[in-house]
């Protein structure tokens, strides 16, 4: 569904920009930009000891037929710039078996998206309410190992019909 695969896949880039055993990821700063047209964003970011918990409201107006996109920009810190080191490219939300994809980042989306909401990839998405709550970064999964520890920029853009619906761009720092 659109509202997961944003949220979703922005922790779980999260999740993939530190390293393990003491590892810690924090949202420094976010913005949050989105067509009203489409949705309502009630966006919140929670600081805890080690690492941030998102919780997260959307109210969708519009009901989304399959051609829902979503794109994922990964850039670290050096010398005071940003710079590029991962872009999935546009994607296809609706109609993928994430839990059966070869994907690791779309297999984590979709096994937090059944503990942590109420949300879903199948299409089409109705209109309605959609949440996340409690979606605390995991320093134990797999994908931590990626990247090593710095400042991140992660931009996750949504798109439905070619226009972008929806940009996350989130400043986090990894220890």
């Amino acid at each position: 569904m659109l509202p997961n695969v944003w949220i979703l896949t922005i922790v779980s880039v999260l999740a993939s920009v530190s390293h393990p055993c003491d590892a810690s990821v924090r949202i420094t700063n976010y913005t949050d930009d989105y067509d009203p047209k489409y949705l309502d964003v009630d966006l919140r970011v929670r600081r805890l000891d080690q690492t941030t918990a998102i919780d997260f409201d959307l109210d969708l107006k519009q009901v989304l037929d399959k051609n829902v996109e979503y794109d994922v920009r990964l850039c670290k810190r050096i010398a005071g710039k940003y710079h590029q080191m991962m872009y999935t490219g546009r994607q296809q939300l609706c109609g993928k078996e994430l839990r059966r994809s070869r994907n690791l980042l779309d297999r984590y989306i979709a096994s937090e998206l059944v503990k942590h909401s109420n949300l879903t990839t199948r299409c089409p998405i109705a209109t309605g309410h959609y949440e996340v709550r409690n979606f605390e970064i995991d320093d134990r999964h797999l994908m931590m190992s990626v990247v090593p520890s710095g400042e991140f920029l992660i931009e996750v853009g949504v798109y439905h019909r070619g226009k972008e619906i929806k940009m996350n761009r989130w400043y986090v720092t990894a220890t």
